[in-house]
């Protein structure tokens, strides 16, 4: 398998500077989990299964919840899609900031399974 964050959005231009504020920063993942899917598992993978999961970050940078993005269909993919939420779960990240100090935030990480 392999997880990606989704890529940052498409920076809006650039504000006039007299009236600039400090832009916010995005959480950044300083510790990542891979899933865990054990080997009598593995051969039911037929190519490769995305699994994005939306985690909620607090002002420490540890995740608070954790779900999939999009409904799993069927067993294998519900299956692998809860491995997906456990290991975000154990994410750590920089938190985002605004004007310098941590906020909460949210962030989707994409996981693709593969046999």
């Amino acid at each position: 398998f392999r997880f990606m964050k989704t890529p940052p959005p498409t920076p809006a231009p650039a504000p006039n500077p007299v009236e600039a504020k400090p832009a916010a920063t995005r959480a950044r993942a300083i510790h990542r989990v891979p899933p865990v899917v054990p080997a009598s598992i593995r051969p039911r993978i037929r190519g490769k299964i995305p699994i994005d999961v939306r985690v909620h970050i607090n002002a420490r940078g540890r995740v608070t919840s954790a779900s999939p993005v999009t409904r799993p269909h069927g067993g294998l993919e519900s299956y692998l899609a809860g491995r997906a939420v456990y290991a975000a779960k154990l994410w750590r990240f920089e938190p985002v900031r605004e004007n310098g100090k941590p906020v909460p935030g949210t962030e989707v990480i994409h996981f693709e399974f593969e046999r």
